[in-house]
């Protein structure tokens, strides 16, 4: 009876064992062969992965242990935004520094330029006014500049003069083929008088008319070469800027018959300058340089300028009347 107590007693340990067994199989083979079971493991994964993506920015830049530094990224943003504001501050004070540095420079040239033509003035500049009124005239004279040779004013003993513009020239004749002009009212008044001098016998050239300065320049330059001054060759020829010749209103005066004496004291002998000397005001010549003349040239009896015309007159305005203050025994 024991016995088959204890068989049963096996047998239900062995039913109740293979049930456990049948059971945890049976579990087994139905989770392992539901579908849903990957799906769900799959969207967990992918779920992990998609969230993981959506926090990288590969324009980045990542730290050693791999992890995103977005902090840092906007901390060189607002520090590249800062050296940003700092270089362009720079580059604004290197400008006014440039700016006011070029505009101390320009001044300063500007002051250095007005103390050059202040303490040297350049003759080609100096000039009368074209127009000056009898007033101006006086002025002058009542700074005793007749008695000084106008030390302020003149090159020398020479008087400054304005270039005239070449539009106001006309051909008044030809001089080893080279053309001389004249201001148009002085080449009427001279056409005039050598009219009438030939009428009288006597052929009257011009050797000079206008002058411009560069070419006064020239003249001068020889004239210091043969006389070894500036001094001694300004008795002879005008310095550049102080020739008469720059008006169109003076000439030198030949005479046709005797070409030998040009540009020659020995010019006082000829009946060209005696006829002249006679006649030449009648037209409105008057000689520049007589004898012993206050402006301490020396005599041309070669050089006539024309002083009828208003403008003309006031152009000479000076000279004239430094030459009406001069007395002396020898003038003519």
């Amino acid at each position: 009876m024991k016995n088959i107590r204890r068989l049963f007693s096996n047998f239900q340990f062995l039913n109740f064992f293979l049930a456990s067994m049948t059971i945890a199989i049976l579990f087994s083979w139905l989770y392992l062969s539901d579908p849903n079971i990957d799906n769900i493991d799959a969207s967990s994964n992918n779920q992990q992965s998609t969230s993981t993506e959506q926090n990288v920015d590969y324009n980045l830049p990542i730290s050693e242990n791999g992890i995103m530094t977005q902090l840092s990224e906007q901390n060189l943003g607002e520090n590249s935004a800062d050296n940003t504001t700092t270089a362009i501050d720079q580059i604004t004070q290197e400008q006014i520094s440039k700016q006011v540095e070029q505009k101390m420079m320009d001044e300063f040239r500007q002051k250095m330029e007005e103390i050059n033509q202040i303490e040297t003035p350049s003759p080609s500049i100096a000039t009368i006014n074209p127009n000056p009124s009898s007033s101006s005239v006086n002025s002058l004279l009542e700074n005793n500049l007749v008695n000084s040779l106008l030390p302020k004013t003149s090159h020398y003993g020479h008087l400054p003069f304005a270039q005239t513009s070449e539009e106001m020239l006309v051909k008044v004749g030809e001089y080893y083929g080279r053309k001389e002009f004249l201001n148009k009212q002085a080449a009427q008044a001279f056409n005039q008088m050598k009219t009438d001098a030939d009428q009288d016998g006597i052929q009257l050239v011009v050797i000079s008319g206008f002058r411009t300065i560069a070419h006064q320049t020239l003249l001068f330059q020889k004239q210091v070469e043969r006389k070894g001054s500036k001094q001694v060759a300004a008795q002879l020829s005008a310095p550049p800027g102080y020739s008469e010749h720059h008006t169109g209103y003076a000439l030198d005066l030949g005479d046709g018959k005797q070409p030998q004496l040009d540009l020659k004291f020995e010019f006082e002998s000829s009946e060209a300058y005696r006829w002249l000397f006679y006649n030449a005001h009648k037209y409105g010549f008057e000689l520049s340089f007589p004898r012993n003349n206050v402006q301490g040239v020396s005599f041309e009896p070669w050089h006539w300028r024309f002083v009828a015309s208003p403008h003309a007159n006031q152009t000479f305005a000076v000279a004239r009347n430094l030459q009406n203050t001069q007395v002396s025994p020898n003038s003519q």
